[in-house]
């Protein structure tokens, strides 16, 4: 997927949603809907195209955690799960953009790195809530698992770009909002800053070989 795709499916994803907000002539919604999960998986699809064919994508799949010092299993949900076989190699947190980004985030990514780094076992099913008992497909985290935080655009970020200091970090948008009103407007002007997508996939294929 080349940037200038990207651009136009999340912009359009966006656009969608806005348009949606008007239900009927009596009837408006005033928040869209939450675009998160469209844009993981066009993300995902992006990332799959930049990777070898060996390395497969959960998407928003609930991972079973079990650790020596825990009673009791623990479910961790990252937005993208990265697999080679049955070892888990990576994680790719996506975000639309910061400002409802809470000023815990880095202290709670922290912990669900170190519980799945230290798990004893990580399970997950095939098929999400199939309504059928499936048996659990274990994997294993290698020594240092690789994650990555993907956030879409740049603005209204209420100056939370200084949580992910710490952390691998790519902003495809750096200047626009794909929610904005002339965002679709505004498509050949986005596209003319391509760094963050060229550097996230530089990221990639340097790292998953």
């Amino acid at each position: 997927m080349e940037f200038k795709d990207f651009v136009d499916k999340c912009v359009a994803i966006f656009q969608e949603a806005k348009n949606k907000k008007l239900i009927s002539l009596r009837v408006r919604r005033g928040r869209a809907g939450n675009c998160s999960s469209a844009c993981e998986d066009l993300i995902a699809i992006g990332i799959s195209e930049m990777i070898p064919q060996r390395y497969n994508l959960l998407v928003d799949y609930p991972l079973t955690v079990r650790c020596k010092d825990q009673k009791r299993a623990e479910m961790i949900y990252p937005d993208i799960t990265i697999l080679s076989g049955d070892k888990l190699i990576g994680l790719i947190e996506v975000k639309n953009d910061l400002g409802y980004m809470s000023e815990d985030w880095e202290r709670q990514n922290r912990e669900k790195l170190e519980t799945l780094q230290k798990a004893e076992l990580i399970t997950y099913r095939k098929n999400v809530n199939a309504g059928v008992k499936e048996p659990k497909i274990p994997i294993v985290p290698v020594k240092k698992l690789d994650q990555i935080i993907i956030v879409i655009t740049g603005k209204n970020d209420h100056d939370k770009t200084k949580l992910l200091n710490l952390h691998t970090c790519f902003i495809l948008m750096p200047s626009h909002h794909p929610n904005h009103l002339s965002a679709t407007k505004n498509i050949p002007e986005i596209i003319k800053n391509e760094s963050g997508w060229h550097e996230l996939k530089k990221y990639l294929t340097e790292h998953y070989i």
